[in-house]
């Protein structure tokens, strides 16, 4: 980790909060200027829906920030509402992006594209099923007989094991048709993605999968 040179984050900024202490908790918020710190450097952030986080506790607050993963340790208190929480930025650091390693393997899947309609909505499509051929923390390639589109944005099922789902918003980053072996044969897409909304949990769910399967998958001396 390196740690940011001077410490800020924007207002209207999706976070999480995640407490250090007892049962490991989260809590969903959104950052909003204090215009009474002197320093610019004490920030609110708006509770969201649900359970309110502890104050005077040690607490996590991780947001991303342009692909970026911020992580920053602080103390809650009491803000100028019920729910607004008040913190201060003093020990910001940035993690670096993980490069995640990429096996062939086959596991279920089920996709959905994603339309905008009028009203800026996204509803999703029927659910389709395919397989992976390979699969890595930050996405995974298939092929379908689905003519898809480069930039689309598809929702994911991806069922890596008996009762073991991950769950994930991708991007569809490569299109590639598929050499067809015989002339009438329906013509295939190797459709390749990546993830853009997936939660640290199910991230770390496949990558733990892919461990496992890699473990299997090496010669026995």
């Amino acid at each position: 980790m390196s740690e940011a040179a001077r410490p800020s984050l924007p207002a209207d900024q999706e976070v999480t909060l995640r407490t250090l202490r007892g049962s490991l908790e989260s809590f969903e918020g959104r950052t909003v200027l204090d215009p009474t710190s002197p320093d610019g450097q004490s920030m609110l952030v708006r509770a969201g829906e649900g359970r309110r986080p502890p104050l005077g506790q040690p607490v996590l607050l991780l947001t991303r920030i342009a692909g970026e993963l911020l992580v920053l340790r602080t103390l809650l208190t009491k803000g100028p509402a019920d729910d607004l929480f008040r913190f201060k930025v003093s020990a910001l650091q940035r993690v670096q992006r993980r490069n995640h390693f990429r096996l062939d393997l086959e596991a279920e899947l089920e996709f959905s594209v994603l339309y905008p309609d009028e009203d800026n909505r996204t509803p999703p499509s029927d659910w389709m099923r395919a397989r992976t051929s390979n699969l890595s923390g930050g996405g995974l390639m298939f092929n379908t007989s689905v003519h898809l589109y480069r930039e689309e944005r598809l929702q994911l099922r991806i069922h890596l094991a008996a009762a073991l789902e991950a769950k994930a918003t991708s991007t569809i980053v490569r299109v590639t048709p598929l050499a067809r072996p015989d002339p009438a044969a329906i013509l295939q897409y190797a459709i390749s993605v990546s993830f853009a909304e997936i939660t640290d949990r199910e991230r770390d769910q496949v990558i733990r999968f892919l461990n496992t399967q890699r473990r299997s998958q090496a010669p026995r001396p």
